[in-house]
C-alpha cells in the first residue's frame, strides 16, 4: 500500500506542478521568465523539504503515521493553490492586465508554492526510510530507486491524465485539483487501514481521514461547491472588472471583461485589445494601406475582431486573409460582442485562418500589397519570435513590388529611456537589416512601416490624407490636426535620432531572443526595479560567463582538498548530481522555449513535453534498477552517462536549427508530435539512469537510506533550481539557445574529465 500512496502522492505533485504553471502563466500573462521562476521556487521547495527529511528521517519511528499525515497536508496545501495564484494580483494590488514587477512575480511562487513542495520534497526520503522498514532486508540503492520510479510512473500518470482533461474536458483546475485531494486522501485512509506494522491506532483515521474524504466527495459530487468556489477565485483574479467568460483552449487562456461599455480580450491574462477602441486600430490600419497607392491583397495577422478587420475593410480592397492562431477568441467575440462589431469578418472579401501565422507565411504562394501585425509587444518569446531578423525576411518574400509592411510597439509622446531606446532599437535595427527602407511614426504608440523599395513610405501626412479623400473615407483620428502634430519635423528627427542612438544593440533572431532580453529591462523600468537593472547589467559581461567553468572546476578541486582519499569520487559525486538536475532543467527549458519559438504554442504542448521528460526519467530509473546487479563497474557506468549528456548539448543546436527550416505539413507534424516529446523522454532517460547509479554508489550503511535519499534527491533539485534561474532569466536571452547549449555542454566536458581523474584515486 506504501507504493500505492507513493504514485498517488506523484501523481498530485505532477497535477500540481502542471496546473500552477498554467496558472501562473495566465496570472503573469504567460511569460516564459515567470515560467523559470515558477519552476525555480517549485524545485528550491521542494530540495529544502528532501534535505530536511534526510536530516531527521532515518531517527524517527512513527514513519508511517506521520506519512500519511503529509497526505492529509498535500490534499490541504493542493485545494488551497490554485485560489492562492489566482487572489496573488488582487493582494498585491495590481489590476488585472497590469503588467506585475519581477519580484511581487518570484515572492508570490516562492509563498504559495512553499507548503505544498515542502511536504512533497520531505515524502519522499520519508517514503525511502518507511519503504525499508516495510522490505526488512539488505540495504540497497534498488529501495530509492523504486520509491523514485513509482513516484515517477505516478507522475507520469498525472500527465497522460492532463492531457486528456485539460482537452477533452470542461473540468476546472481548481475542481480537478480538489478530485486528486480526494483522491490523495483516499489513498492515505487505505494506507492507514492496510498498515501492518501494528503501530498505528486507528483513531486518526476515524478523527481526520474518513471525515476529510467524506467532506470533499460531498462538496465536490452533491453540492457541487468547487464550481461555486471556482466562481468566486476567478471574480477575484479579475477584480475592478464583470467578467463574462474565461475558458482555455489548446493554445491557452481566453478571457473576456467588460468595464464602462468597453469589452476587453485577455490571453494568457496579457491585454490584446479592447473593443470599441478606433483609436489604436484606425491607425494602425490606415498608415499602412494609406502608404500604399493601391492596396487590393492585405494579410493581419490578430486584431481582426478587435477592430482592424473593419478598419482594413473601409479601404478599396479586394482581399482580406485574417490569421488568428485561437479560434475561441472569434467564438467568445461572436457570443458576447454586439453583431456590428463582429458583422465585418462576414464580409466575403474576408478569408479567416486559423493556425499559426508563421506556419502561413512560410508556405503560402499568395503574395499581398500590405501585411499589418497586430500582437503587441514582444513581452513574451512567444510575440518574440514575429519580431525576429528570421520573421522580417519570411515577410518580406510575401510582399508584392512595393509592398508594406506594418506593426506597432509600445513608444512615448516625448522621452524614450535608454532601455526603451535599446529595446526598440533591437527591433528596428532588425526591420532594416531586411528592408531597404523604415519609418517610424511617433507618439505613445510607434507605428513601424517597411517597404523594400524606396520612395513608397512618406512622413507626409499632407499626401496620406489627400489619399483619404480619394478613397472617401471617413476617419476620426487619422485627421491632418492630429497628424500636423505626430508627424511634425521635431517629433520625427527626435524619434529618428533616439534609435540611431541605439545602433549598438544586438539584432533580434529566433534562436537568440535578444529583444525579449532588451524588453525585460524595459519592463522593469516601470517598477523603478534597480535591482533588477542591476541584476541583468551584471550577468551579461562576458567575463563572469568565461569565469563560470573555472569556478565549477574550482569546486571539484574544493571537494577533492576536503575530502578523504577514499570518499574522493563519492564527493564529486554529489557536484556530478547537480549538474544532473541541471542538465535536465536546462533541456527542459530550452525544449520548451525551442518549440515556442518554433511552432508558437506552448501552453497545451507543455504538458506533453512534461509528461515524456517524466517517462523517460521512469523508464531510465527502472532500467538501472534491472542492471544494476549486472554493472561491473559503477563509477565508468556513470561516466558514460555523463559522456551522454555531453554528446545531447553538442547535438541539440544542430537539430533545433533543421527543426526551424521544416516548412513542410509531414516535417512540421513530425517536429511537433514526435522529435520534440523524444527530446523530453530522452532527457529524462539519462537522468533516471544517472540518480539511480548515484544512490548505488553513494550509500553507504543500511541506517543512511533516508539520509542518501535526501542528500541525493536535494543536490539534483538544487541544481535544478539553478537552471530555472540562470537559464531562463539569462543564458538564453543572451546568448541565445544554441550557444547556452554549447556552455552546458562544456561544464559537462569539465564534469566528466573530473569524475575520469577522481575515479583513478
Amino acid at each position: 500500500m506504501l507504493l500505492i500512496s507513493v504514485a498517488v502522492a506523484g501523481f498530485i505533485s505532477m497535477a500540481g506542478q502542471i496546473i500552477a504553471l498554467r496558472e501562473f502563466m495566465i496570472v503573469f500573462y504567460g511569460n516564459e521568465l515567470s515560467l523559470g521562476f515558477i519552476l525555480g521556487c517549485w524545485l528550491v521547495w521542494v530540495a529544502l523539504g528532501s534535505l530536511f527529511s534526510a536530516k531527521i528521517t532515518d531517527r524517527i519511528k512513527a514513519r508511517t503515521g506521520l506519512f500519511a499525515s503529509c497526505q492529509l497536508l498535500l490534499s490541504l496545501f493542493a485545494l488551497l493553490t490554485v485560489p492562492a495564484i489566482r487572489s496573488s494580483r488582487a493582494i498585491l494590488g495590481y489590476m488585472s492586465g497590469e503588467m506585475v514587477s519581477f519580484l511581487h512575480i518570484f515572492l508570490s511562487a516562492f509563498l504559495i508554492l512553499a507548503p505544498f513542495c515542502f511536504v512533497m520534497g520531505f515524502m519522499f526520503s520519508l517514503a525511502c526510510a518507511v519503504y525499508r522498514g516495510y522490505e526488512n532486508s539488505p540495504v540497497s540503492s534498488s529501495q530509492i530507486s523504486t520509491v523514485y520510479i513509482v513516484e515517477s510512473l505516478g507522475a507520469l500518470g498525472a500527465g497522460v491524465f492532463l492531457s486528456l482533461a485539460l482537452l477533452f474536458s470542461n473540468l476546472s483546475s481548481l475542481q480537478i485539483m480538489a478530485y486528486l485531494a480526494a483522491l490523495n486522501l483516499l489513498s492515505a485512509s487505505v494506507f492507514l487501514l492496510c498498515n501492518n506494522t501494528g503501530r498505528i491506532k486507528k483513531k486518526p483515521l476515524l478523527y481526520f481521514f474518513l471525515p476529510s474524504l467524506i467532506l470533499f466527495l460531498s462538496l465536490g459530487l452533491v453540492f457541487g461547491s468547487w464550481k461555486g468556489l471556482e466562481n468566486i477565485s476567478l471574480k477575484t483574479q479579475w477584480s475592478g472588472f464583470n467578467l463574462l467568460a474565461s475558458r482555455n483552449s489548446v493554445y491557452g487562456n481566453i478571457t473576456l471583461a467588460k468595464t464602462e461599455g468597453q469589452l476587453s480580450f485577455f490571453n494568457n491574462g496579457l491585454h490584446l485589445y479592447t473593443v470599441p477602441d478606433k483609436l489604436h486600430f484606425e491607425p494602425l490600419a490606415h498608415f499602412a494601406l494609406l502608404t500604399h497607392l493601391e492596396p487590393k491583397e492585405v494579410l493581419i495577422v490578430g486584431g481582426g475582431i478587435g477592430g482592424l478587420a473593419e478598419e482594413c475593410l473601409k479601404e478599396p480592397i479586394k482581399k482580406l486573409d485574417y490569421i488568428e492562431l485561437d479560434g475561441l477568441l472569434i467564438r467568445l467575440g461572436r457570443q458576447f460582442l454586439e453583431r456590428r462589431y463582429y458583422l465585418p469578418l462576414e464580409d466575403n472579401r474576408v478569408s479567416i485562418r486559423y493556425m499559426d501565422a508563421r506556419r502561413f507565411i512560410k508556405k503560402t504562394k499568395d503574395k499581398y500589397d500590405c501585411i499589418i501585425v497586430s500582437l503587441g509587444d514582444p513581452y513574451t518569446a512567444q510575440l518574440n519570435r514575429y519580431y525576429t531578423v528570421e520573421f522580417f525576411g519570411e515577410v518580406k518574400k510575401l510582399l508584392k513590388e512595393g509592398g508594406v509592411f506594418s506593426f506597432y510597439l509600445t513608444g512615448a509622446e516625448n522621452y524614450l529611456s535608454k532601455e526603451q531606446r535599446d529595446y526598440l532599437g533591437s527591433i528596428y535595427f532588425s526591420l532594416k537589416g531586411a528592408f531597404r527602407d523604415v519609418k517610424v511614426i511617433p507618439g505613445d504608440t510607434l507605428y513601424f512601416l517597411a517597404c523594400d523599395k524606396q520612395g513608397v513610405l512618406t512622413y507626409d501626412y499632407k499626401q496620406l490624407m489627400q489619399r483619404a479623400k480619394e478613397r472617401r473615407l471617413e476617419l476620426r483620428y487619422m485627421r491632418e490636426y492630429y497628424l500636423f502634430a505626430d508627424l511634425s519635423a521635431e517629433r520625427i528627427r527626435y524619434i529618428e535620432d533616439s534609435l540611431a542612438a541605439s545602433r549598438g544593440v544586438r539584432l533580434n533572431y529566433d534562436f537568440t531572443p535578444v529583444s525579449y532580453y532588451y524588453g525585460l529591462i524595459f519592463w522593469g523600468t516601470y517598477f523603478n526595479d534597480a535591482l533588477l537593472k542591476d541584476f541583468f547589467t551584471f550577468i551579461r559581461r562576458p567575463v563572469l560567463w568565461l569565469a563560470a567553468p573555472l569556478l565549477f572546476m574550482a569546486l571539484f578541486v574544493f571537494m577533492a582538498i576536503r575530502a578523504k582519499k577514499e570518499n574522493l569520487f563519492k564527493t564529486a559525486l554529489l557536484l556530478a548530481v547537480a549538474l544532473c538536475g541541471f542538465n535536465g532543467i536546462t533541456l527542459q527549458l530550452v525544449n520548451l522555449v525551442s518549440f515556442q519559438i518554433i511552432y508558437g504554442y506552448v501552453f497545451y504542448k507543455l504538458t506533453v513535453i512534461i509528461t515524456c521528460f517524466m517517462l523517460g526519467l521512469t523508464f531510465g530509473a527502472w532500467l538501472a534498477i534491472r542492471k544494476l546487479k549486472d554493472i561491473a563497474n559503477d563509477k565508468k557506468s556513470f561516466i558514460i552517462i555523463q559522456c551522454g549528456f555531453l554528446v545531447y548539448f553538442l547535438c541539440l543546436p544542430v537539430l533545433l536549427v533543421k527543426l526551424a527550416h521544416f516548412s513542410t505539413n509531414p516535417m512540421i507534424f513530425l517536429g511537433e508530435n514526435l522529435i520534440f516529446p523524444l527530446l523530453s523522454v530522452l532527457a529524462g532517460f539519462l537522468g533516471g539512469l544517472q540518480f539511480s547509479l548515484a544512490n548505488r554508489i553513494y550509500l553507504g550503511s543500511e541506517d543512511e537510506v533516508g539520509k542518501t535519499a535526501g542528500l541525493t534527491y536535494g543536490f539534483d533539485l538544487a541544481g535544478s533550481f539553478l537552471a530555472t534561474i540562470l537559464v531562463a532569466t539569462a543564458m538564453v536571452p543572451l546568448f541565445g539557445i544554441l550557444n547556452t547549449c554549447n556552455i552546458v555542454a562544456l561544464l559537462n566536458l569539465i564534469c566528466v574529465v573530473a569524475l575520469l581523474t577522481f575515479s583513478l584515486t
